[in-house]
């Protein structure tokens, strides 16, 4: 459906749209436009330093691979030119100590060596994990370096409204869906899948949530966002239904919707709409969004509950009223954060606590889901747990609609490891 005959119903859900595994999203930590030159040159230095200041930059120098190293200890460049040939350390060796201290800053190579040992370099860089970007061959044109700062500061931009409003209209935003491995009476099946937004932005490339709701919510237009991603979501999962494909939804309620009392028949007309049964709707909520107003957030959530909509409580285990909200709301579920899966594999106080916490859950008669699974060996120790849910990287990485049909088919063969593993 087109996005204008979606915002003609008028329906809007201000939910929080929540990364479903932030252990893929790395956000960059710099300063925006910091421009590191390092070169031994002093004239070169000099000018590329005039050129940034002209274009916007505040500018630091390095002349050697001794200042490099004090600059990068307490300095964030958002982009380094980096001279390969320098006195006291190649420009190979400099990529190594960027890679080492996980600079997240754009690099540019420069160089008066044949252009093979730059594109050689480059590679190398992009080998180590680095946001490698233009070369550029010595001697330099000062045009060429105003186009690459210019081009790199356009898109380290703060994101505006007449950007967003332009992806809702230009196909730019899409949905992707994170699988959810569920113990069923039958066994373990895969019965649901988050629901999680991108943004392929013309200039940026790939946009997730946390570089780009902070902007949504203060240009007051998370209501144009949730009605997109609910609307595609709702209307896959119709699709899905109809082709025999069983899934449920996961969507993340924001708190200004938990204490909307009219939310629940809305949200009906629009499940209705699109033939989705409540049962197949699960909404995820942290404990900060229902942290006050307790009575109206009980009205709202329970009316949730009568309609058939499951509620999972999230990042459980991090804050501090969670065990309240546990036995006060009516929840069916509950998320255990990704910071105590993450440090099962390394802590034995972890693992006693997710257990204990898995323990806790069935006692109340209530769904456990370990988020944030990255490895075999924590999936394993879950399962061995009882843990009911299963969602991370080691099961699947967010997909396409396509590629969710595609994995679906791959679990029932049992092609996928864990399916292969729990055969076994």
């Amino acid at each position: 459906m087109h996005l204008t005959e979606k915002l003609k119903f008028g329906r809007f859900f201000p939910i929080s749209i929540r990364e479903a595994d932030q252990a893929e999203v790395q956000l960059s930590v710099f300063e925006s436009n910091v421009l590191l030159v390092v070169d031994d040159d002093h004239e070169l230095r000099a000018l590329i330093a005039e050129i940034g200041k002209r274009n916007g930059y505040s500018v630091l120098t390095a002349e050697s691979g001794a200042v490099l190293k004090q600059l990068l200890a307490d300095q964030h460049p958002s982009l380094v030119i980096l001279d390969m040939q320098m006195g006291d350390m190649d420009g190979v060796e400099a990529l190594r100590l960027l890679a080492n201290i996980k600079c997240p800053a754009e690099i540019m190579l420069m160089s008066g060596m044949d252009q093979k040992v730059l594109a050689t370099a480059r590679q190398f860089g992009l080998s180590l994990g680095l946001n490698m970007r233009d070369t550029v061959h010595k001697p330099v044109s000062v045009r060429d370096i105003e186009a690459s700062l210019q081009r790199h500061k356009g898109e380290n931009a703060p994101l505006s409204r007449e950007e967003f409003l332009r992806a809702l209209s230009g196909f730019e935003l899409s949905v992707r869906y994170q699988p959810v491995l569920q113990r069923t009476a039958q066994g373990m099946a895969i019965n649901m899948v988050e629901a999680l937004v991108r943004w392929e932005h013309p200039v940026r490339g790939t946009l997730y949530p946390d570089q780009f709701i902070s902007m949504v919510d203060r240009e007051n237009l998370m209501n144009e966002l949730t009605d997109f991603v609910l609307n595609e979501s709702l209307r896959q999962i119709g699709h899905w239904h109809r082709a025999g494909l069983k899934l449920g939804l996961a969507v993340n309620l924001a708190a200004r919707t938990v204490r909307d009392l009219e939310f629940p028949d809305r949200l009906s007309r629009v499940m209705h709409e699109y033939a989705v049964s409540p049962e197949h709707l699960c909404f995820e909520v942290t404990e900060t969004a229902v942290s006050s107003d307790l009575q109206l957030v009980m009205d709202s959530l329970a009316r949730l509950r009568v309609k058939g909509v499951q509620l999972t409580l999230d990042d459980f285990g991090v804050g501090t009223s969670s065990l309240t909200q546990l036995y006060k709301l009516p929840y069916s579920c509950f998320k255990i954060d990704r910071s105590l899966i993450a440090e099962m594999s390394h802590s034995r106080q972890a693992h006693i606590l997710v257990s204990a916490l898995i323990d806790l859950g069935h006692t109340l008669s209530l769904g456990v889901c370990a988020e944030g699974i990255e490895s075999e060996a924590v999936f394993t120790q879950l399962e061995s747990m009882g843990c009911d849910q299963f969602q991370g990287k080691f099961l699947s990485e967010p997909l396409s609609a396509a590629e969710v049909e595609q994995f679906c088919q791959q679990w029932q063969s049992e092609q996928h490891p864990a399916a292969r593993l729990l055969a076994g």
